[in-house]
C-alpha cells in the first residue's frame, strides 16, 4: 500500500508540474492569441473545434474510458491498443464522411453558421489528431510512464510557446496560422509519445493484426461497457454541441469568443482536478480488479474533499478578479466577457465532484481475458 500511495503521489506531482508549466505557457498564449485573433476569430476556432471534438466522442461511443480502464488492468494486452486505434480511425472516417455529406446536401450554413469551408476541414482534422494524442497519453499513464510522458509534454508546450511568440512578433498570427500551429503541435506530441512508449514498453502495435475471435471478443467487451452509457453520452454530448451551436446561430462569433475566454478561465480552476482524474481512475481500475474495496474507499474520501476545496479556492478568487482577468487575457475587446468569466469560475467546483464520482464508478467492471 505505501508503495502504491507513493507512486500515485509521484505521478500526480509530475502531472501537476506539467499543468503548472502549461498554465504559465497558457497565460502567455492566452494573453496573445485571443487578443490578436479578436473575439470573432477566436470564437470561430472554439466553436468549430468543440463541435468536431464532441461529434468524434459520440461516434466512438465515448469508449475512451473503457479503453483506459481495461488497459490499466491488462497492460500486456497490446491487441487491445490496436483494436482501439482501429475504432478511433473508423470514427474519424465516419466524421469525414458526415462532413462531406453535409456540404453535398447544402446544410453547411445551418450546421456551421458563418464558417468558412477551410476552417471547418481544419477543425475536423484537429479533432481527429487530438483524439490520438489523448489516447497515447492514456497509454503512457496506464503503463505507469506518467513521469516520463509529462516531461515530453512539458517540452512540447515550451516549443509551442516559442512558435506562438515567433508568429506574434512576426505579425503572422491569424486564424489559419493558429490552426496550422495546433495541427503541427499535435503531430509532434503524437510522434514523441509513440517513441517514448516504444522505448520502454516495446512496439504497442506489435499485435496490429487481429483475428476474428479477437475482434469479436473486443467488440463484445467494449459494447458491454459502452452500451449502458450510450443514452447518457448521447444527451450529454448533444447538450454541449447545442450550447455552442445556439450561441453561434443567434448571437454570433463575438459572443462565442466571450464564452470561449470565460471557459478557458474556468479551466484554470480545474488545474489540480485534471491532473488527478486519469491517475485516480487507473488506481481504481487496478484496485477493483484486486477486489480491494477498502483502499478504493480511502482514496475516494481523501481526494474528493481535497480537490473540491482547491477548486473552490481558485474559483472564488478568479471570480472576484474577473475584470482584471479579462484585461490580462483578452483586452478591452472582451469587456462583454466579464460576467461570463465570473460565472464560469464557479463551474469547476461542482465539476470536481462530478468527475471524481465518474472516475470512481466507470472503472467498476470485471476485467476479462481476451480469447487468443
Amino acid at each position: 500500500m505505501p508503495n502504491t500511495e507513493t507512486s500515485l503521489k509521484k505521478r500526480y506531482l509530475f502531472k501537476l508540474m506539467t499543468n503548472f508549466v502549461g498554465l504559465g505557457i497558457g497565460l502567455v498564449t492566452q494573453a496573445i492569441v485571443p487578443r490578436v485573433l479578436g473575439p470573432s476569430s477566436y470564437g470561430n476556432f472554439s466553436f468549430l473545434t468543440n463541435f468536431f471534438l464532441q461529434l468524434n466522442g459520440f461516434l466512438n461511443l465515448d469508449s475512451a474510458t473503457a479503453f483506459y480502464t481495461k488497459l490499466s488492468q491488462r497492460q500486456q494486452d497490446k491487441g487491445l491498443i490496436s483494436f482501439y486505434f482501429y475504432l478511433t480511425l473508423l470514427s474519424g472516417l465516419v466524421m469525414g464522411i458526415l462532413t462531406i455529406a453535409i456540404y453535398l446536401l447544402g446544410f453547411d450554413h445551418l450546421v456551421w453558421p458563418q464558417q468558412k469551408t477551410l476552417f471547418v476541414v481544419l477543425a475536423a482534422i484537429w479533432a481527429f489528431l487530438q483524439v490520438y494524442s489523448v489516447t497515447l497519453v492514456q497509454v503512457a499513464d496506464a503503463y505507469g510512464l506518467t513521469t516520463k510522458s509529462e516531461v515530453v509534454t512539458m517540452v512540447q508546450k515550451i516549443i509551442g510557446l516559442v512558435i506562438i511568440v515567433f508568429l506574434f512578433f512576426g505579425n503572422m498570427l491569424s486564424l489559419l496560422s493558429y490552426f496550422v500551429f495546433q495541427l503541427f503541435m499535435f503531430l509532434i506530441i503524437i510522434n514523441s509519445l509513440y517513441v517514448l512508449i516504444r522505448k520502454y514498453k516495446g512496439d504497442i502495435f506489435s499485435h496490429w493484426r487481429l483475428n476474428g475471435g479477437q475482434l469479436r471478443s473486443y467488440i463484445k467487451e467494449f459494447t458491454s461497457f459502452c452500451l449502458p452509457l450510450i443514452i447518457f453520452s448521447f444527451f450529454a454530448i448533444l447538450a454541449q454541441m447545442l450550447d455552442r451551436w445556439l450561441l453561434q446561430k443567434f448571437s454570433g462569433s463575438v459572443q462565442q469568443g466571450f464564452y470561449a475566454l470565460a471557459y478557458q478561465t474556468g479551466t484554470v480552476c480545474s488545474l489540480f482536478l485534471s491532473a488527478m482524474i486519469p491517475l485516480i481512475m487507473r488506481e481504481y481500475a487496478i484496485l477493483f480488479a484486486k477486489v480491494d474495496l477498502e483502499r478504493m474507499r480511502q482514496l475516494f474520501t481523501k481526494y474528493n474533499k481535497m480537490l473540491c476545496a482547491i477548486a473552490a479556492f481558485f474559483g472564488c478568487f478568479l471570480a472576484a478578479e474577473a475584470k482584471n482577468v479579462m484585461l490580462i487575457f483578452g483586452g478591452q475587446a472582451y469587456t462583454g466577457a466579464i460576467i461570463p468569466i465570473t460565472i464560469m469560475c464557479f463551474f469547476p467546483i461542482q465539476q470536481s465532484y462530478g468527475q471524481m464520482n465518474a472516475a470512481f464508478f466507470l472503472p467498476l467492471r470485471e476485467p476479462k481475458p481476451i480469447a487468443a
